[in-house]
């Protein structure tokens, strides 16, 4: 005898359940949320990495100058058998030191004397330059007026910034760093800018900066 099977098939209609479309819902919303987590992860670490290329950029070009500068750093004297004026001075908030100027930059060629100092503002500290000619017997405690044209800030926006100088503070004693430089027949060896960043992210290296005096200006 032959038994014959029927085969039963289960036709369901079209469409999703319920249960599915909740599932593919879910999936869709967290597909979502790590593609926007992502996208706001990469926002973040591109702005840390304009942030810290703008600083880098901003600290080279303020080494690069001063480098330049302190390397034409002057020690004067009028006459040969004069007493020098005192053509560098130094402190933790200010700095000043006589060199040349090309004058395609200043309008005069000579030598002039330099002012860097630090200013608290309500932003966080700037880096104040300012110069002016210096005129033949004067020294650096002469008061100049400097035009407004004459005056830079170099940086802004620090947490702190101070400046430092390497050298003898006496004729006996071996060099060491030094919060301040009054000795008016010498100058410093190094000077050291140290600054730091209100975004404490950023990491701003000291600029230890070698002074090579060319000799006196007589």
């Amino acid at each position: 005898m032959r038994h014959s099977r029927q085969l039963l098939v289960s036709v369901r209609p079209g469409g999703f359940t319920l249960l599915e479309l909740v599932i593919a819902m879910s999936l869709t919303g967290l597909i979502m949320v790590l593609a926007f987590s992502g996208v706001r992860a990469a926002s973040r670490s591109w702005t840390k990495v304009t942030t810290v290329a703008t600083a880098t950029d901003e600290l080279q070009v303020v080494y690069s100058f001063l480098r330049r500068e302190l390397s034409q750093a002057r020690s004067i004297t009028s006459r040969p058998d004069s007493e020098h004026k005192q053509s560098f001075e130094g402190s933790p908030e200010r700095m000043v030191f006589v060199a040349p100027m090309p004058g395609r930059r200043s309008g005069v060629a000579g030598l002039y004397r330099f002012t860097l100092e630090w200013m608290d503002t309500d932003s966080g500290r700037n880096l104040l330059l300012s110069y002016a000619l210096n005129l033949p017997g004067n020294d650096i405690a002469a008061t100049t007026d400097t035009d407004d044209d004459q005056r830079r800030i170099l940086m802004k926006g620090l947490e702190f910034g101070r400046f430092s100088y390497y050298g003898k503070a006496g004729r006996s004693e071996p060099p060491d760093w030094q919060d301040r430089w009054e000795d008016a027949t010498s100058l410093p060896q190094l000077v050291k800018v140290t600054v730091g960043g209100r975004d404490q992210q950023t990491f701003y290296p000291d600029m230890v900066l070698p002074v090579f005096s060319t000799g006196n200006d007589r």
